[in-house]
């Protein structure tokens, strides 16, 4: 398992929490980008080597599910 430095080897986040922290973000849903949008920017973050559990970038500690929700959330990496 890889880690990142402020990290615990036992932090997990669950997609339950990452949705509540999306639902806590955006209380109007229509500030989220489309399925297709949010996929897409998914799939790049799984094909990063600095991703930690699915979950979370090893530089800068981001949880990438959040991020890849909003439009104007960008990833320092890709610029997507």
């Amino acid at each position: 398992m890889k880690r990142c430095k402020g990290c615990l080897e036992s932090l997990v986040v669950s997609k339950k929490k990452i949705q509540q922290l999306i639902s806590n973000y955006a209380e109007d849903q229509s500030v989220i980008v489309s399925g297709e949008i949010y996929e897409s920017r998914l799939k790049l973050c799984h094909e990063c080597s600095s991703l930690i559990n699915g979950t979370t970038r090893q530089y800068c500690g981001c949880f990438v599910q959040f991020k890849a929700k909003f439009p104007d959330k960008h990833c320092a990496l890709s610029g997507i």
